[in-house]
């Protein structure tokens, strides 16, 4: 079957008409895929840009800390400070523990004699409810020397600087 001059202009046009709409289209997604991208491309900048910004602010926290934790006052006096306001003050025996240095955790071990249950209940509360985060490392509780009916408390406390 031969084709007449028309036919073959028709087809040639149509054929021409199909690469010019398909390259419209193909470009034209191009272009919207590339504004996607570019649009990913800015987010991920900006939250690159907050990752190096907080890094530098968690350096400059590191890097002041050790001023702040010496304005801090010692933990031993934080402790002695509590046990007054419980009027425990001539019963609380505290010695320092020396400070490690790969945990920067600073202790004190806090000795209370001749306690009563509810001294002993009120002390331990005092100090999980204290402003300053605390950790009970060693809880002992035996009978008092003095009389059966007090008791003895030995505790371990640790904080932070």
């Amino acid at each position: 079957m031969l084709l007449s001059t028309r036919e073959k202009f028709l087809i040639a046009v149509m054929v021409v008409l199909f690469l010019i709409t398909g390259g419209y289209y193909g470009v034209r997604g191009l272009e919207t895929y590339e504004r996607d991208i570019q649009a990913q491309l800015e987010v991920r900048e900006v939250f690159s840009r907050r990752a190096v910004l907080l890094a530098e602010q968690i350096r400059e926290q590191e890097r002041l800390a050790p001023k702040a934790t010496s304005r801090r006052r010692p933990l031993i006096g934080f402790v002695e400070q509590l046990t007054n306001r419980l009027q425990l003050k001539g019963r609380v025996q505290l010695n320092l523990i020396p400070q490690e240095k790969s945990t920067g955790m600073q202790g004190i071990q806090l000795k209370v004699d001749n306690l009563t249950l509810d001294e002993m209940v009120e002390l331990v509360y005092t100090l999980e409810d204290a402003k300053r985060p605390l950790i009970i490392d060693r809880f002992e509780v035996s009978p008092s020397f003095r009389t059966k009916k007090r008791l003895r408390l030995s505790m371990r406390i640790l904080s932070r600087g």
